[in-house]
């Protein structure tokens, strides 16, 4: 695959990607912005196609497999459920599940394993405080109390959990 041109768009301004065939929960059109680039594809595959302009019906979003891997190229800065979409199937494809499901926005979890104990980070991205849902009752390493259920995280707040892995 390669890149022929990148078309910035102006401000204010978008185009559509429109999915060959469903993907996950991904299908049909969504809006696209920034810039779109006109790739050759060589050996990758199309997942969706540019839907306005003069590159309407060209790649938007293409997949290569090369053995056991797989990569995907993004050609355009798609609306977020895109990108959202996109990385659900890839994970679910490969049985990556999230730390802790279900945050909400502005929130990330990440977790590290070591030594069969497992260190996950909560990180409250958000200039408010947000409540998280704990499937288990843990000690947040920082602080030194006991969470669990419904916890609070404040603005720009860490909670860090230890649990054993098996």
């Amino acid at each position: 695959m390669w890149v022929e041109e990148i078309d910035a768009l102006y401000p204010g301004t978008a185009n559509s990607v429109i999915f060959d065939a469903p993907l996950g929960g991904l299908s049909g059109a969504y809006p696209c912005r920034l810039i779109c680039e006109r790739i050759h594809t060589e050996g990758a595959r199309s997942v969706a196609r540019f839907g306005d302009d003069f590159y309407a019906g060209e790649p938007a979003i293409t997949e290569n497999r090369f053995g056991a891997g797989c990569a995907y190229y993004i050609a355009t800065d798609p609306d977020p459920a895109v990108v959202r979409g996109l990385l659900e199937e890839i994970c679910a494809a490969k049985g990556i599940r999230p730390p802790l499901p279900g945050l909400p926005a502005g929130v990330e979890a990440a977790q590290r394993v070591k030594d069969g104990a497992a260190f996950t980070f909560v990180l409250n991205h958000n200039a408010a405080p947000v409540t998280v849902t704990l499937p288990e009752s843990r000690i947040d390493l920082l602080s030194g109390q006991a969470v669990s259920g419904e916890t609070e995280i404040p603005a720009y707040g860490v909670l860090v959990l230890r649990s054993e892995t098996a």
